[in-house]
């Protein structure tokens, strides 16, 4: 180990290829140039700074640790200080574009987990898109079950929306492309992309690695596959095993790859398959280890069966470790596969435009402090991917410009975080097939009171809220998956809302073109109430059911348009909860290919006022239904026994029959703009006896500025009642 005791550069400490640095006593290392000798890892656990700092826009800094067995640990006061600075890679050109890293900034840089776009040309307000893997060297499947490796743009037909932005990185060629607008989204003319010039990693590649697992999933019951093993930086290739069974040992399987490293290079524990078997590389290959990658897989039974290579645990990769008191400070800097960053306990956390791979960020259990403004999270393809989070974390945060992406349905959270005074601008993509229904892309539980949440898009699974009190989601947004069509099971909302009390849900849109398939806005639970859900526009693409499962009391709707719905009831409410005091105004809806027969719901003390007249009228009414105001559904099938009822504008429906050019607008109003158009309208009312009800009379209010209109009423054409 090298004790460094007084501040100085590197190049000052005399230290050996993967040894140990250990900075003391309130001393500063400086990194500011490529290390000649890569050392293990570097650590300040008493008092003490590594500063990594580099200012050029041209050169990049590569601080590459030669052993993955050992952690970055500043605690007890060790400060880790990065201060890069972003490095101009291109302009966008609306088309699709490809970046060569084998010549690109010298040739240096052989991992990417950040790359900033600017939204708009010229504006200089950037956002994260996350890179995904397409190396076929690691798994490229996103069908069912497919939860560990990377994807093709083929997986992004989202094109160009929220959904669709991401880049995809192929790690052997080293190249960096945007999609080209039909697979993944373009990178929009004249709009900057920018990088970070500092890159921290151990190893040269993501799955070079001292112990691996060699796992099966979908339970095969048949079929074989074999392992490929190329050289550390994956340029040659060292052999490919025999044929190995879907329910081979661990020592088989470490016998088929002795026999292309040679003996004594492998050790094996774990096993049989579909158990993970681990290898440990040994012998030859204790210190220099192969490129690990499954080929020619010919599983047979089970469910979508896949092999798979990945690193045995995230024990395996270089550990930020700020625990206990330690600090990250941390700007333009782009942290490996090969570096994971979980930790507790610490003093304070500070990113700015970082990226990280390994398999999630997650900042939990302290009275420590955060500030992110960029942070993208790409997970490793060649580990099992977890949740990202913030969790128990009890000091101030500001969150801005998250963007997190993952193949497993696995996305960002946040739990717990009293002092959250900023949450904006934050993406979470699950670009893998989600496998229950309670996965979550994006999740907020037990937030300060009277939060603003602004700009969260969710793709690929629900946006959650839990447990929060006068909260407002302003410009949301939800995509059912990164494909152009919606998931064929585990549906979803787009966000759900459990104990919610007066939070308000203001301007949603869609993410991309695959909506929801279960209810296009919200589902409710019992225990929310004093929803608001405020302007929100969505195409429903034959998929999506209604806009709303209300399941409480006290929720308002207001102009709010859904389009293509594949069935109704409208507007559900479910007789296992007593709902009740829904306002609905303004709410609009059309259905793909026929009027729905399911019609709308109605609950006592709702208000129903300009209402999608695409509807069979009230089908299903709860809690007495009392005091409800009818807006411009027609045709409603229930006779009400109490209260008083008012019927609002009527809109196009089994009510109202129109000839000629006739037509109704968007608020109701029948619209005659030609000679010889009619509209006959139905006004049904309840006259059952009811002694509230004998001394109304319905009156039809007819404006017809500069016209002649011949109006006649019919008044109880089906006889007394």
């Amino acid at each position: 180990m090298a004790i460094v005791t007084t501040s100085q550069n590197l190049t000052g400490v005399t230290y050996a290829q993967a040894e140990i640095i250990e900075i003391r006593n309130g001393a500063t290392l400086t990194i500011d140039a490529t290390p000649a000798t890569r050392p293990g890892t570097i650590q300040c656990i008493t008092s003490g700074k590594l500063r990594i700092e580099n200012n050029s826009a041209t050169v990049p800094l590569l601080l590459d640790l030669h052993d993955m067995t050992h952690d970055l640990r500043f605690e007890a006061g060790g400060v880790l200080e990065v201060r890069g600075a972003p490095m101009s890679l291109a302009v966008g050109t609306g088309a699709a574009q490809t970046y060569d890293f084998t010549s690109l900034f010298g040739g240096v840089i052989k991992t990417m987990t950040y790359v900033e776009v600017e939204e708009v040309a010229g504006n200089g307000v950037f956002m994260p898109w996350p890179v995904i893997q397409e190396d076929p060297k690691f798994n490229l499947n996103t069908g069912s079950l497919n939860t560990i490796g990377g994807a093709a743009p083929a997986s992004f037909t989202a094109g160009n929306t929220d959904a669709g932005k991401v880049l995809f990185w192929h790690e052997t060629s080293r190249t960096l492309r945007c999609g080209d607008g039909t697979e993944g989204a373009v990178i929009p003319t004249g709009c900057a992309v920018r990088i970070p010039n500092i890159y921290a990693s151990n190893r040269l590649l993501t799955n070079s690695t001292s112990i691996l697992s060699i796992l099966t999933t979908g339970v095969p019951t048949g079929g074989t596959f074999q392992i490929e093993l190329s050289s550390e930086d994956n340029s040659t290739l060292l052999g490919t095993t025999a044929t190995i069974a879907h329910n081979a040992t661990a020592t088989a399987v470490r016998d088929a790859v002795i026999a292309v490293l040679g003996a004594g290079t492998v050790t094996s524990s774990g096993g049989p398959l579909p158990t993970a078997a681990a290898l440990t590389f040994a012998g030859a290959y204790a210190s220099v280890r192969p490129c690990v990658r499954i080929v020619n897989a010919s599983l047979t039974g089970g469910s979508n069966s896949q092999a798979h290579a990945t690193e045995n645990s995230t024990a395996n990769m270089s550990l930020i470790d700020l625990s206990p008191l330690g600090t990250m400070d941390a700007e333009w800097v782009s942290f490996s596969n090969k570096l994971h960053f979980v930790t507790d306990t610490f003093k304070s956390v500070r990113l700015v435009a970082c990226g990280f791979g390994s398999s999630a960020v997650q900042l939990n259990n302290s009275n420590g402090t955060v500030e992110i403004d960029g942070l993208a999270i790409t997970r490793s393809p060649f580990v099992i991917q977890t949740t990202s989070q913030l969790s128990g974390v009890l000091g101030t945060v500001t969150a801005k410009r998250i963007a997190s992406a993952a193949k497993s349905p696995v996305g960002f959270n946040f739990t717990t975080v009293p002092g959250l005074a900023v949450a904006d601008r934050i993406t979470s993509i699950i670009y893998g097939q989600r496998s229950a229904t309670t996965s979550r892309a994006l999740s907020f539980t037990t937030l300060p009171a009277g939060l603003k949440i602004t700009n969260v898009v969710g793709v690929g699974s629900g946006i959650a809220f839990t447990n929060l009190t006068n909260a407002t989601i302003a410009n949301w947004k939800y995509a059912d998956r990164t494909l152009s069509t919606q998931a064929s099971a585990q549906a979803q909302s787009a966000a759900f809302t459990v104990n919610c009390v007066n939070t308000t849900f203001a301007n949603y849109s869609d993410a991309g073109p695959g909506a929801p398939n279960s209810y296009a806005l919200v589902s409710t639970d019992a225990a929310s109430s004093g929803l608001k859900i405020l302007g929100a526009v969505s195409n429903a693409s034959n998929n999506a059911l209604g806009p709303l499962l209300m399941q409480c009391g006290g929720l308002e709707m207001a102009n709010v348009t859904v389009q293509n719905m594949r069935g109704g009831p409208f507007i559900d409410l479910p007789t296992t909860y007593l709902a009740n005091n829904l306002t609905a105004r303004k709410v609009f809806g059309t259905f793909q290919t026929a009027q729905s027969a399911s019609g709308l719901d109605a609950c006592q003390g709702g208000i129903y006022d300009m209402v999608s007249s695409s509807i069979a009228g009230i089908t299903e009414t709860f809690s007495g239904v009392n005091d409800w105001v009818g807006g411009n559904y027609t045709n409603p099938s229930l006779t009400p026994t109490t209260g008083h009822v008012t019927f609002g504008p009527f809109g196009e429906g089994t009510g109202l029959a129109l000839t000629g050019a006739a037509f109704t607008d968007a608020l109701g109003g029948v619209l005659l703009p030609e000679n010889g158009d009619t509209a006959t309208v139905t006004m049904p009312f309840a006259m059952h006896g009811i002694t509230g009800f004998q001394n109304v009379n319905p009156y039809l209010f007819v404006d017809a500025p500069g016209a002649i209109a011949n109006v006649a009423v019919v008044g109880n054409p089906g006889g007394t009642t």
